[in-house]
């Protein structure tokens, strides 16, 4: 399967809710909309999503930058991820952590 990542964009919004509830957090695709609206405006956050060759979505990774208080600088921290149930074990969390990290 070839996976591929990019930045979330609004129109993937309603393809989220399957992956929430993967995760264990049922929530409505108007719901995911709005916080995820918010949470696109705030400079700290990105996300990123994995889509197969047929372009459907796949995977999701939130991601959240912050400073460091013992030193300078700053890092990143996953805080979220979920992909689809029927395609776990198949690379797409692998693809996403690299996309994050690039």
């Amino acid at each position: 399967m070839d996976i591929h990542c990019r930045t979330i964009t609004p129109q993937d919004y309603a393809s989220l809710p399957l992956l929430f509830e993967a995760l264990g957090y049922p929530s409505t695709a108007i719901d995911i909309a709005k916080r995820m609206g918010y949470l696109m405006e705030l400079p700290q956050n990105q996300a990123l999503v994995a889509l197969n060759d047929k372009e459907e979505l796949i995977g999701f990774i939130g991601l959240g930058y912050m400073h460091y208080f013992e030193r300078t600088g700053t890092y990143g921290a996953i805080l979220a991820m979920a992909m689809r149930n029927d395609k776990q074990r198949q690379g797409v969390g692998t693809a996403l952590i690299e996309a994050a990290e690039a």
